[in-house]
């Protein structure tokens, strides 16, 4: 798996209301201070540049984020994208967005429900949808990848998530288990039918947050993936 240097670009990551009643406001960074982070970083990770933080495609700058990154030298760009990717993912392909990272809790009714946010999950499906879509029209190389946080919330739908996500083309998903909501150890049956769910569906799932020997005869998904697809 690469590594990337994290730009922050502001916003709220997809999190679970029920654990978070009352999240703090996080508002996006002013591009000025975005662009030169990325400047000061840009070789920090051999150019591999990644934009996190909330959905960056409502960032009010996007665009000159990204332009910005790839000027600057980034030779790998990672853009950190939610709902708003189903509005621009031909755009972004087209200024030179090529690897985007969406965070889902669940499949989407249970991820509205969770986030407290009505038709975010169904968005953001949609969203890698149309951006891998877009990517084979125009015969460009372009990957999705993710980030699913797991609490004692969302546990249960798990399995469930890899594989809605598993269906729309994704290549990998890391599952970030808070083990200050829910212990490895009741987590692990779980945390296995989702690995199981990824390998029946041809994506790859990492586990993250799992102490060694809490899930004996997984541990290859404590490692990174092998191979993401992530564009050279």
């Amino acid at each position: 798996m690469l590594a990337y240097a994290e730009v922050p670009i502001g916003g709220r990551p997809a999190a679970c209301a029920r654990c978070r009643p009352c999240p703090e406001e996080a508002p996006f960074i002013p591009a000025e201070e975005v662009a030169s982070a990325i400047r000061r970083d840009v070789q920090a990770r051999g150019g591999s540049v990644a934009l996190v933080g909330g959905d960056a495609f409502e960032h009010p700058a996007w665009r000159d984020l990204v332009s910005g990154a790839l000027v600057a030298g980034a030779r790998r760009l990672r853009t950190d994208a939610g709902p708003a990717l189903a509005v621009y993912a031909e755009e972004a392909l087209c200024v030179g967005v090529r690897h985007v990272r969406v965070r889902l809790l669940a499949p989407p009714s249970r991820h509205d429900e969770l986030l407290r946010a009505a038709g975010a999950g169904e968005a953001t499906l949609a969203g890698v949808r149309a951006f891998l879509d877009a990517a084979e029209r125009a015969g460009v190389s372009a990957v999705v990848t993710a980030i699913l946080p797991v609490c004692r919330h969302n546990l249960h739908d798990l399995p469930a998530t890899v594989t809605a996500l598993a269906e729309t083309g994704a290549a990998s998903a890391e599952a970030v288990l808070d083990t200050a909501s829910v212990p490895p150890g009741p987590a692990a049956p779980w945390l296995a039918a989702a690995a199981d769910s990824g390998t029946v569906n041809r994506m790859w799932l990492r586990l993250a947050g799992v102490t060694e020997g809490a899930l004996p005869g997984y541990e290859m998904h404590f490692e990174p993936p092998f191979a993401t697809g992530e564009p050279a």
